[in-house]
């Protein structure tokens, strides 16, 4: 099959599946937590094949079962977020940046897995995040967050 065609089939899968994502969030919003986590788990399952993204996971075992943890990592593509919701079996929100809530169809859930939003170039909503984070995890939520605040330009961490 030439590169063109595959490109086609994986656009038309999409042109199906991102619809259906969109409506999902939004019927799921005021679901409980859990519910949500698990149905953000099948669609991150679902881009990741089509993507044709193989993940290999270890060390699972090495993370807390009871909540209240800071999920730390790396930044390194676009398919980050759904990485991380594919590998871990622990429900988590996530901190972003402001712009992510303007992303089509990625910012609903963004919104519906209640990310904390903040504006990088303001100081004082900086702080604002690093005091609603603290609250989810004394709430004993599990927060992902990616400290370089951008995905890297190459395989080396950034600042």
């Amino acid at each position: 099959m030439s590169k063109q065609w595959k490109k086609i089939k994986l656009w038309l899968k999409m042109s199906i599946v991102l619809p259906a994502a969109y409506i999902s969030a939004v019927r799921v919003r005021k679901k409980d937590f859990e519910l949500r986590y698990e149905v953000a788990k099948i669609w991150a399952n679902m881009v990741l094949r089509f993507t044709k993204t193989r993940l290999i996971v270890e060390g699972l075992d090495n993370l807390p079962k009871e909540g209240g943890n800071l999920l730390v990592a790396n930044h390194q593509g676009s398919l980050d977020a759904f990485i991380m919701f594919s590998a871990l079996d622990i429900p988590f929100s996530a901190v972003g940046k402001v712009e992510g809530k303007k992303i089509p169809i990625l910012g609903k859930w963004y919104t519906t897995m209640e990310m904390i939003y903040f504006d990088r170039n303001s100081i004082k909503d900086s702080l604002r995040m690093v005091k609603d984070a603290a609250a989810f995890l004394n709430r004993g939520r599990n927060l992902l967050i990616f400290p370089e605040g951008t995905r890297s330009k190459s395989d080396t961490l950034g600042e």
